[in-house]
């Protein structure tokens, strides 16, 4: 709850967005709402709710009304972790429906959508499908960062281990998939996935997405030196990207987008290859 509490307000000091992690909890065990709650210190920041789109498909329109209701959320994201839940022991192995799920929400549910990966990517093939479906804003969210096929393989029986390790790295690196869903006519691309610094954020939109999303850096930060510590890391952020700006003479971000750019070393390779890769 204080976790939330300190990225939400600092989101409200300097006018970014926050994001819940999954509130999948809140599903099993109406006390957690709290930790879900927000508003009194974030008022008027964008904040993004957070369900998997498997947990979804389970539940009715009004169910999921109510839960963004509670929340006050401004936009769900739907997330994607099958390989996740193929490393779980416990994991969900049914995958049918997802597609009919977004549809009934898009037209059932008002309030924006966004579907997002875990860790893995997305291919431009997937991204034209779920546009298909009528969302038209997608976080790619690829491999880079955090693996959570790395993190269900620690949890992992003994037999299963040796799997998760093969599996480890699985996935297309966030640049890469920028590059393949840029080229679905009419998505929106947020970025997410291995985003540790400034650099990694000018990078992100100069490859074509209008936000980026990080985690792992504000959690530690936040571990370190408390609200001060996100607040100080999401400044510097910020004070990179202005500089960047201005360096590149890209005074929007939709200029930004534009900027020249060279690619390199294995983004280069991915870029060569990314009219084959559907």
């Amino acid at each position: 709850r204080e976790i939330n509490r300190d990225l939400a307000a600092v989101a409200e000091e300097l006018g970014m967005a926050f994001g819940f992690g999954s509130q999948r909890p809140l599903l099993r065990d109406a006390s957690t709402l709290p930790t879900y709650q927000v508003r009194d210190v974030a008022p008027n920041a964008l904040v993004f709710g957070n369900l998997g789109l498997v947990q979804a498909r389970e539940l009715s329109t009004r169910e999921i009304r109510e839960l963004v209701k509670s929340t006050e959320v401004d936009a769900l994201c739907l997330h994607l972790n099958p390989a996740q839940e193929l490393m779980q022991v416990d994991g969900d192995r049914d995958f049918t429906g997802g597609f009919t799920t977004l549809k009934r929400l898009r037209d059932e549910l008002d309030l924006p959508l966004i579907v997002k990966e875990t860790g893995c990517g997305m291919s431009r093939r997937t991204v034209a499908r779920i546009h298909t479906a009528g969302i038209d804003i997608v976080d790619v969210a690829g491999a880079g960062g955090t693996s959570w096929v790395a993190v269900e393989t620690r949890r992992a029986s003994d037999e299963r281990r040796e799997l998760g390790q093969r599996m480890w790295d699985w996935g297309i690196p966030t640049g890469a998939s920028l590059l393949m869903a840029g080229q679905v006519p009419g998505v929106r691309l947020l970025a997410s996935g291995g985003i540790r610094t400034g650099n990694d954020v000018i990078n992100a939109i100069a490859l074509g997405a209008i936000a980026v999303g990080m985690a792992s850096p504000y959690l530690k930060a936040r571990a370190a030196e408390g609200r001060d510590g996100v607040r100080r890391l999401a400044g510097a952020l910020l004070d990179q990207l202005r500089m960047a700006m201005v360096l590149t003479g890209s005074r929007t971000i939709r200029e930004l987008q534009h900027a020249p750019r060279i690619l390199t070393g294995d983004l280069e390779r991915w870029a060569a290859q990314s009219e084959l890769v559907r």
